[in-house]
């Protein structure tokens, strides 16, 4: 179920990942979760093979539902058991290790525990532009 990052994926994947949390933000927590649940978006990525974008939709569900003490949604239980084979720095992280001159691999003990279960390094999702 893995798929490997490349560049074409890690720059759509940017897009992507902005959106989202710009969605989050303008939206809210509870309005992001209930979209997503109910919108099924999580499971046509996953039933399409894009497994990065569905992992990262249910890592953002699962950081929101932490954050504001819901239950995690169970239909993603299956999805929670696999994780991409290659681990997943979003430009943002690539270019704060390079300006803190660390390597990417040492930002991980700051990433959000919700988006590292599925291999992706992911930071503050709340400060975008």
């Amino acid at each position: 179920m893995a798929e490997e990052a490349n560049t074409f994926i890690r720059q759509d994947f940017e897009v992507f990942k902005g959106n989202v949390c710009n969605v989050v933000k303008r939206q809210g927590a509870f309005a992001f979760i209930k979209d997503v649940l109910l919108s099924g978006v999580v499971e046509r990525y996953w039933d399409d093979g894009n497994y990065l974008y569905a992992f990262y939709l249910v890592a953002m569900v699962d950081y929101l539902c932490r954050l504001n003490d819901i239950p995690l949604y169970t239909k993603y239980n299956e999805i929670r058991h696999y994780q991409m084979e290659k681990r997943i720095f979003p430009l943002s992280i690539s270019i704060e290790a390079t300006a803190m001159k660390k390597d990417p691999d040492d930002m991980i003990d700051d990433a959000i525990p919700e988006f590292l279960r599925f291999n992706i390094v992911e930071g503050d999702i709340f400060n975008v532009a």
